[in-house]
């Protein structure tokens, strides 16, 4: 069944009897903004077929009324405002305001059903999973991520409770992967949870960790480089897109051949430092420092995280990070860094 749509994300702004609708740079004026338009909007705002909008039309507003509707649906049909499109399959509720958020990007080729399919079609990996990690987690599964491998190895301490999603006091002294599995099997049942007990550093990842993935997002920072290392190597091994967002920084996101990656850093801090490599591999040697946190700067950073990866995953925009860095200030004013790939990288 095709059915008239009006954009559920359309701006819609009434002045002096005149109702203006906008979706991306095109605009439709209505005017005037009379009962006759309520009426055809509303029953668009639910979705209708043409014919069905045309016979309670006429029915309160005569033939004259329909003439005048349709000539200004031509007009919002034109603008992409109005969309003729298939009834969409019954979905569960949770994926209402999904849907609706996708329908933006929605175009003749690819419906928002379409977009939210492919988010519960992907596979993500995130290595990692304290504090940015447990607001990563449970945005994907809210999201309607297919399947999430998670990796740690740590256990719930009590200083992980103010900044983190997926632990609560009765889990201290639980395995992490344990405790925030559970607690995702209570926010969604449509997300498979996969656990890998592992403890990242200088050998990559094992295959079973990238293999198939969509996208890996690494917040594990224990030796921070040691670490980056290697879920980069996996991931470019493996042809997957990945990113290692750290404190105030999200960014470069390797998508494809020929971005700027993570190691691209460290391929030229090699470079000009000398002994660099050695240094951070000695670094593991050190107990790790303690930086401070708080729940907001997590839910800050994963915010940005987050957009881009639903990005990647459905393909509705370039990702803001790609051969980008977001870097953001205590105050948590924010710029971008443009930046190239770094001769002799791996991702080169």
């Amino acid at each position: 069944m095709t059915l008239l749509h009006l954009r559920p994300t359309a701006h819609r702004v009434v002045r002096g009897g005149r109702l203006v609708l906008g979706h991306r740079d095109r605009h439709v004026a209505l005017s005037p903004y009379d009962v006759l338009h309520e009426d055809v909007l509303r029953l668009l705002a639910t979705g209708v077929e043409e014919d069905a909008l045309r016979r309670a039309v006429e029915d309160r507003h005569g033939r004259a009324g329909w003439v005048r509707a349709e000539a200004s649906l031509a007009r919002l049909l034109d603008a992409d405002i109005v969309r003729r499109k298939q009834a969409p399959p019954p979905l569960p509720g949770r994926y209402q305001r999904t849907l609706t958020y996708l329908s933006q990007y929605a175009t003749s080729d690819v419906d928002e059903v379409a977009l939210l399919s492919r988010l519960r079609d992907s596979v993500v990996t995130v290595v990692g999973v304290g504090g940015l990690g447990s607001w990563l987690l449970s945005g994907l599964a809210c999201l309607g991520v297919g399947e999430l491998r998670i990796v740690d190895f740590d256990v719930v301490e009590g200083s992980n409770l103010n900044r983190t999603l997926l632990v609560g006091a009765g889990d201290v002294g639980a395995p992490k992967l344990e405790a925030v599995s559970a607690r995702l099997g209570e926010l969604t049942e449509d997300t498979v949870v996969r656990c890998f007990p592992l403890a990242v550093g200088a050998d990559p990842l094992p295959a079973e960790v990238v293999a198939g993935a969509d996208v890996v997002l690494s917040t594990a920072d224990k030796p921070a480089w040691v670490v980056r290392r290697a879920v980069a190597l996996a991931c470019l091994d493996a042809a997957v897109p990945f990113l290692c967002p750290a404190g105030f920084r999200v960014g470069p996101f390797h998508t494809a051949p020929g971005d700027a990656c993570v190691l691209c850093d460290y391929t030229r801090r090699c470079a000009v430092v000398p002994g660099f490599a050695e240094s951070v591999a000695e670094q593991q040697r050190v107990p790790a420092s303690e930086p401070g946190s708080v729940p907001h700067i997590a839910a800050a950073v994963a915010g940005v995280v987050l957009q881009d990866t639903l990005r990647v995953l459905t393909g509705i925009e370039e990702p803001a990070t790609r051969n980008r860095v977001w870097n953001a200030g205590w105050d948590l004013s924010a710029t971008y860094q443009d930046v190239s790939p770094a001769p002799g990288c791996a991702c080169r």
